[in-house]
């Protein structure tokens, strides 16, 4: 699983965070429920521009990509805080996960009608 932010909600919660936290804490910044998994993900984007996914094995992602990337496709993390009144008050850009892909797929390569 993924938690997902697009950067222009990463940044707002930064500043929200500052003005309206209590400071010396640590907050983790994610949108509230827009959690995918990474075949979830392809798929989407697959369908956003109309292409095909093809899944790999470990080894084979460990083979081609390295150690680290097969690290960050088999690990998993759901976002959650001990803080949670700190979301409040913020409203979210693109709390969605395809808001926030058609904010950051470029109009050329979206093919979705």
């Amino acid at each position: 699983m993924m938690s997902l932010i697009d950067v222009e909600d990463c940044a707002g919660l930064i500043a929200h965070a500052v003005r309206n936290s209590v400071p010396g804490r640590c907050y983790n910044l994610f949108v509230p429920g827009a959690c995918i998994t990474q075949l979830e993900f392809a798929q989407r984007l697959a369908e956003y521009t109309q292409t095909r996914i093809r899944k790999l094995s470990v080894p084979e992602i460990r083979s081609g990509f390295g150690q680290a990337v097969a690290e960050a496709f088999t690990f998993s993390n759901v976002g959650a805080t001990k803080h949670p009144e700190f979301l409040s008050g913020y409203s979210f850009k693109y709390p969605a996960i395809d808001a926030m892909i058609r904010n950051n797929l470029p109009a050329e390569l979206n093919r979705r009608a």
